[in-house]
């Protein structure tokens, strides 16, 4: 019984340690966003600022919680996209396919906004090359999918947020996303719960 105990109480501290990589991980890159959006255009700085306290809220409410539904994090993603959209306009170009009975099913808190963050972060976005980031459920599947489109310098990477995101997804389904990077596309596929 008390090997059981450890075992919880274990498996709890390595959820609220990935948890806690996600608040440092989200902080850095919205700021470096928000100093280049300084630079292009600080006309927008404020109201990138007001959505990104909006943004933090959410951060800051689902820290606690190990799941939420697809419905909590697609109203989230789409306040996220603002901020991406203010920044790059028309260069990022999201579609959303989901299936209104998958509005319900869980998944852990954030996960979108580290996939749309590395698609952002690893591929080339402009008006005449745009980043086409597709989302979709069909019952069993979350699908972020994005057309590859590799910056030719590769920035820093510490390979956080995928590791993140596949151990949380682990931890609450059992079972690992499906990664595929490949082609014209990388895919990531989230099991719902």
């Amino acid at each position: 019984m008390e090997a059981a105990q450890y075992k919880i109480a274990a498996a709890e501290a390595q959820i609220e340690a990935l948890k806690a990589q996600l608040d440092p991980h989200f902080m850095f890159n919205s700021l470096n966003t928000l100093t280049e959006l300084v630079e292009i255009n600080s006309s927008q700085s404020l109201d990138f600022l007001k959505s990104f306290g909006q943004v933090y809220r959410y951060v800051l409410q689902t820290r606690e919680h190990e799941s939420v539904t697809v419905q909590e994090e697609l109203d989230f993603a789409d306040s996220y996209l603002f901020l991406l959209k203010t920044r790059f306009g028309e260069a990022l170009q999201v579609e959303k396919n989901i299936v209104e009975a998958d509005l319900e099913k869980h998944l852990p808190p954030m996960t979108l906004q580290l996939l749309l963050e590395n698609a952002v972060k690893h591929n080339v976005l402009t008006a005449s090359k745009p980043l086409r980031v597709s989302l979709s459920t069909d019952g069993q599947w979350l699908t972020v999918q994005n057309n590859l489109q590799p910056k030719s310098s590769k920035g820093y990477s510490s390979g956080i947020g995928l590791k993140n995101i596949t151990e949380r997804v682990l931890r609450l389904t059992g079972e690992e996303p499906v990664i595929e990077n490949g082609g014209s596309f990388f895919t990531v596929k989230i099991p719902l719960h």
